[in-house]
């Protein structure tokens, strides 16, 4: 969650639940920008209409390396950055994002063991190191994740096995451990109104919420 601070008058203000939506930028990263789509699509290998085929002949490899998806989720999260996230922290606005940096180093250092210091360069290169105020995680353990996706169409990591997540899950447990004042976490296997009120809770800990 990235914030721009709002001065006193806005917490005192009734109306200040509603400004605080009305200056608010949601926005799903990596992708969530019309430019860096086409990019997480191509990551992903299919596109909302179906699989991506190339229009022209082309080498067919077994899969994409971890390091390729790598640098186009980084560069899919450059776009919605410069043009959502930035922009709206002068004019006081909020950014609530579905995912960020911490995503690749949990996924891709954790999950996929690559070199940390490697996706520490390349997410702080593709953020310009902007980065948020509270990463909030709803912590669920692999066993439980696998049985909320049952019935699901999966996407290349959700497909991935049951180790891979229990290392996502130990990366992100990592982060959080790391910078404790920068990270809330939940726990997920509660109902979604009690998950609510706890992040409000916290929100209005740190001045944020009236």
């Amino acid at each position: 969650m990235l914030r721009a601070q709002f001065g006193p008058s806005s917490r005192t203000d009734p109306g200040n639940r509603l400004k605080i939506v009305d200056q608010m930028r949601l926005v799903e990263i990596p992708g969530g920008e019309r430019f860096a789509a086409p990019i997480q699509w191509t990551a992903d290998g299919r596109a909302p209409h179906g699989p991506l085929e190339p229009p022209y002949p082309a080498v067919r490899f077994r899969r994409h390396t971890h390091f390729a998806t790598e640098q186009l989720d980084e560069a899919a999260r450059a776009q919605p950055v410069e043009h959502v996230i930035r922009p709206a922290l002068p004019e006081k606005k909020w950014a609530l994002c579905d995912r960020y940096s911490a995503s690749s180093v949990a996924f891709q250092a954790g999950g996929r063991t690559l070199a940390r210091k490697d996706i520490d360069w390349l997410k702080g290169f593709a953020t310009d190191h902007v980065e948020p105020d509270l990463w909030v995680l709803l912590d669920l353990s692999a066993e439980d994740a696998f049985r909320r996706m049952e019935g699901r169409d999966l996407d290349r990591f959700e497909r991935e096995a049951r180790d891979f997540h229990e290392r996502v899950r130990a990366g992100y447990l990592a982060l959080a451990k790391e910078e404790p004042q920068r990270w809330l976490v939940l726990d997920a296997r509660q109902a979604a109104p009690e998950l609510r009120a706890q992040l409000i809770g916290e929100m209005q800990t740190r001045g944020w919420w009236p």
